[in-house]
């Protein structure tokens, strides 16, 4: 197949209704009287057409895409959710043979090979299989069995269960799909291509976001081993581009370090030599959930402070000087700004070490909850419009790097160094960024539609302007005019001698785009370059690549519920309790209060107990929440909040009115650890 028209007939084939019907196994499935060999041949057709479309040529490819991104936004969900089933189904597929071998045969590893068959339950003579003992760090362990719908998504077969419920779960229901049992299956491979180009399409013509590419059962793979491997394959591959410019000595290191990390991640073929997984979900990170990303950067965040400090114990020892094992960040209240700067300036190897933060002349110790605030406080400063370092437009509301011939290219670092730092220390930022930002620094273009975004008067204005038939009469010509923070108005060309050249019909697309990108990108090239310099300083792994800028957005500055309320029952449901149990009077007396108040008090009162009044990026129930008794009879004293784990103590209050009084005292007159 050379040419977009030859894979039409693929594309029919793959609007056949039965097919994305024969692979749902479980409480909905529409299939379970057909024949066995109606499946087989349905089955049969999906594959080759998932594989032969992945595998097309670039030219075809393209006009894939281009296809994709034109249909309707319920057919392009429909075509997502087809792919996540087939990946669901080859997934478990997997799971299920080396479950066979290693449980209902034990001490028989892989005796079932493992057939490409729809019908593979009743092969393996076991309608549903499921180990009976816990898993290993990197094995498997079902508690209940994974009914998939229509979707590929998970189905509710039991409300009244908490492994569905949303509640936490005991480990024994814990899952962890090892990279052994899909890393080498060919139909995950295909499937994942095919879905890439859907997600392409997307990023045409965005229609959905990017939690619809998510695929549910992939939540349960070890994605620490999969990354792991990911970046080892990588690895290889630049070994083995290089290995001629290596001496001896360091090509027996690199082996040896290559035995270790193949063993660990179970790559070592019977014979003894190095194999490289073909497939790692990593390659193909839309399919990876927010949460399973944000474990993945986690884990090598945790992995590089441990790394540092063995360093600096290990420096420590050979010059026989004390070395700190954290990055140590002293500054005062009043100077903020400044102090932050000095202690970034004179540590800018240790960002990677464990964040530690202290106030001076203040009590406080940095269990996590200093540092939530020393981010709160700098950022309030550091993006404060009278720093100069940003402006807000007055429509959105967003901030942008400000128009200024200022040199304030260590501000900016700073303000990168910041940013970074919040991501590695999993601490949410309260931000007013638009999007173009988050694009920029993942190196995408940035669009007409950013420029919307951040400035939707002039963005709209440019839209009307693209659909007019005639635009000579508009006298435009390829000139801007703006005026920088301290009011002074600049006129500049867009492109060479742009003020004599006139906007046209022919024209209009290239001024539009240069316009935006002279806002987006030339006039803030010197700042935002300070401004990534200091924030790759400290995210320069691989992991934060799997993110898309939404994703990036998400866990830098938490979920936006600005205008609306907490749902309180879920917050109930996440919340521990130690002296009080949840219908305890004052517990109850909480609630009602927590309740009744407005979503910017309910904000508030989030920012007292969890030092942010922003949610986690996965929501609500991701959200760690204590409620603690305190043992005192003086009806005189304040409750207590513990912002480094989420927690609130309370005394036991002889009445509502005193319990309402000393928390509004508490909430709403405290700063720092104590009352202003």
């Amino acid at each position: 197949m050379r040419e977009p028209a030859d894979i039409n007939w693929l594309l029919i084939l793959l609007e056949i209704p039965i097919l994305p019907d024969c692979l749902i196994s479980g409480i909905d499935s529409c299939t379970e009287g057909l024949a066995p060999d109606l499946k087989t041949s349905c089955y049969d057709i999906l594959k080759r057409v998932i594989g032969l479309l992945s595998y097309s040529e670039k030219k075809i490819t393209s006009r894939l895409t281009y296809w994709w991104s034109r249909l309707p936004h319920d057919e392009f969900v429909k075509k997502i959710d087809f792919i996540n089933l087939y990946i669901t189904f080859q997934l478990t597929r997997c799971i299920n043979y080396e479950l066979y071998n290693s449980i209902i045969q034990p001490g028989s590893y892989l005796n079932v090979s493992m057939s490409d068959d729809i019908n593979f339950k009743e092969n393996l003579n076991a309608h549903f299989i499921r180990p009976t003992s816990k898993s290993s760090d990197f094995g498997l362990f079902i508690g209940l069995p994974l009914y998939i719908s229509s979707g590929g998504r998970r189905t509710d077969i039991s409300s009244s269960s908490s492994f569905w419920s949303g509640k936490k779960e005991s480990k024994e229901h814990e899952v962890k799909i090892r990279l052994q049992q899909y890393g080498d299956d060919w139909h995950l491979r295909t499937a994942g291509r095919l879905a890439s180009f859907l997600f392409i399409a997307n990023k045409k013509n965005k229609k959905v976001s990017d939690a619809v590419f998510y695929n549910n059962l992939v939540d349960y793979v070890n994605v620490k081993q999969d990354f792991d491997a990911w970046q080892f394959n990588a690895s290889t591959k630049k070994h083995e581009q290089s290995t001629a410019n290596k001496d001896s000595l360091q090509l027996v290191v690199d082996y040896l370090q290559a035995e270790t990390k193949a063993s660990y991640l179970g790559l070592s073929s019977a014979n003894g030599t190095l194999r490289k997984s073909s497939f790692t979900f990593c390659q193909f990170p839309f399919l990876l959930s927010l949460a399973a990303k944000i474990s993945i950067l986690e884990h090598e965040a945790k992995r590089m402070m441990e790394r540092k400090a063995e360093e600096a114990f290990i420096q420590s020892l050979n010059k026989k000087m004390p070395f700190d094992v954290y990055f140590k960040v002293r500054v005062r209240r009043n100077f903020i700004t400044p102090d932050s700067l000095r202690c970034i300036k004179s540590h800018q190897t240790d960002f990677k070490k464990l964040l530690r933060v202290e106030f001076v002349d203040e009590p406080g110790i940095d269990a996590g909850g200093l540092k939530k605030e020393w981010f709160l406080l700098l950022t309030k400063d550091l993006f404060n419009a009278d720093k100069g370092l940003f402006s807000y437009d007055e429509t959105s509301g967003l901030c942008w790097f400000a128009l200024s011939n200022l040199d304030n290219d260590e501000l900016y670092y700073l303000v990168g160094v910041v940013l970074g730092l919040a991501i590695y220390n999993s601490t949410i930022l309260d931000l007013r960024l638009p999007k173009a930002l988050y694009k920029k620094l993942m190196g995408q273009k940035v669009t007409l539609n950013d420029f919307i975004q951040l400035n939707p008067d002039v963005g709209h204005n440019f839209k009307r302007l693209l659909k007019l038939e005639d635009v000579t009469d508009l006298e435009l010509f390829f000139t801007v005019s703006y005026a920088d923070i301290f009011g002074v108005m600049h006129h500049e060309d867009l492109i060479r001698e742009g003020s004599s050249i006139r906007v046209t019909n022919e024209n209009k697309y290239e001024y539009v785009e240069r316009y935006c990108s002279f806002f987006l990108n030339d006039k803030v090239k010197a700042p935002f370059k300070s401004f990534l310099n200091g924030f790759q300083h400290v995210i320069g792994g691989n992991a934060l690549s799997l993110f898309t800028p939404e994703e990036i957005e998400l866990i830098l500055i938490g979920e936006d519920y600005r205008n609306q309320k907490i749902d309180i029952e879920i917050l109930k449901s996440v919340t521990k309790y130690n002296g009080f149990s949840e219908t305890d009077t004052v517990v109850n007396w909480f609630w009602d209060y927590f309740e009744r108040k407005s979503a910017a008090d309910q904000r508030k009162i989030l920012l007292f107990i969890t030092g942010s009044d922003r949610l986690p990026a996965t929501g609500l129930p991701s959200l760690t929440f204590k409620i603690t008794k305190l043992v005192d009879t003086n009806p005189n004293r304040l409750p207590i909040a513990h912002t480094c784990f989420n927690e609130l103590c309370l005394y036991v209050y002889p009445s509502k009115e005193i319990f309402v009084s000393k928390l509004d005292k508490a909430i709403w007159y405290s700063e720092g650890f104590g009352l202003r």
